[in-house]
C-alpha cells in the first residue's frame, strides 16, 4: 500500500516531468541528448531529495524515448542560506555554471526570488508557489509569458484559503507560521492580513 508521502512525492516527480517536457518543447533543448538539471534550495537541508532522479529518467522517457537523457547530478545542487541574499546567489551560481542546461528552484523563496527575476540566461523551472498573483509572478494568457521561466500553480490564493478557513472554524485570532525571509521578502502578505482582518473581524498574526 502506499503512503500519502510516497503518493505526494509521486504527484512531485510527475509535475515536475510535466514541467520539464513543457519547457525543452518550447526551448528547443528536446534536441539534445543530454540535459543537466541543477537544484537551488532556500537552505542546506538533510531530507532526502524530494525528486528520484531515476523516476524522472524514467517518466521522460515514456513520453519522449530513450534518446533525451535528464541528470541531475548531485555536485549541481545550490543551497541558499535561508535569506533572499543567500538564495540569490545560489541561483546566481546555478546560472553562471556552464555545465547547467536547466536550473530547478526547489523552494519557496527560491521560486519567488526566481520569479522576480526579468531575464534568464537559461531555462528554470519553479514548481513551488504559494499565490502566484498574490506573489507577482508573470502571467499571460494562463503561461508565465516569460522567456525561459516556467511554474506551476493551483491559483488558490492565500486570501481564499484563509476566508474559507474562517467560514469553517469562526476563529476570533489565527497565527499563521512563516519563514523570516519568505515574510521580508513578500510584504503583500502584510498587506493582506490587514485586508483579511478588515474585512473578517478578526486577528491575523
Amino acid at each position: 500500500m502506499k503512503t500519502r508521502k510516497t503518493r505526494t512525492l509521486g504527484l512531485w516527480q510527475r509535475a515536475f516531468t510535466a514541467l520539464l517536457l513543457v519547457l525543452l518543447s518550447n526551448i528547443g533543448l528536446a534536441q539534445a541528448q543530454r540535459i543537466r538539471v541543477a537544484v537551488v534550495t532556500d537552505g542546506p537541508t538533510d531530507r532526502e531529495f524530494v525528486f528520484n532522479a531515476e523516476t524522472i529518467r524514467r517518466e521522460v522517457a515514456n513520453v519522449v524515448g530513450s534518446d533525451l537523457a535528464i541528470e541531475l547530478p548531485e555536485q549541481k545542487r545550490f543551497a541558499g542560506d535561508w535569506s533572499v541574499a543567500g538564495v540569490d546567489a545560489a541561483i546566481d551560481r546555478a546560472l553562471a555554471d556552464a555545465e547547467v542546461d536547466v536550473v530547478l528552484l526547489f523552494g519557496i523563496l527560491a521560486s519567488h526570488q526566481g520569479a522576480r527575476r526579468r531575464t534568464l540566461d537559461k531555462p528554470v523551472i519553479a514548481p513551488i508557489v504559494i499565490d502566484p498573483v498574490l506573489q507577482e509572478f508573470p502571467l499571460a494568457a494562463g503561461v508565465s509569458g516569460r522567456h525561459n521561466f516556467t511554474y506551476a500553480a493551483d491559483f488558490q490564493s492565500v486570501g481564499a484559503d484563509v476566508r474559507l478557513f474562517y467560514d469553517v472554524v469562526r476563529f476570533k485570532h489565527v497565527a499563521a507560521l512563516l519563514d523570516e525571509a519568505l515574510y521580508d521578502a513578500l510584504p503583500q502578505l502584510r498587506t493582506k492580513a490587514d485586508e483579511l482582518t478588515a474585512a473578517l473581524g478578526a486577528r491575523i498574526t
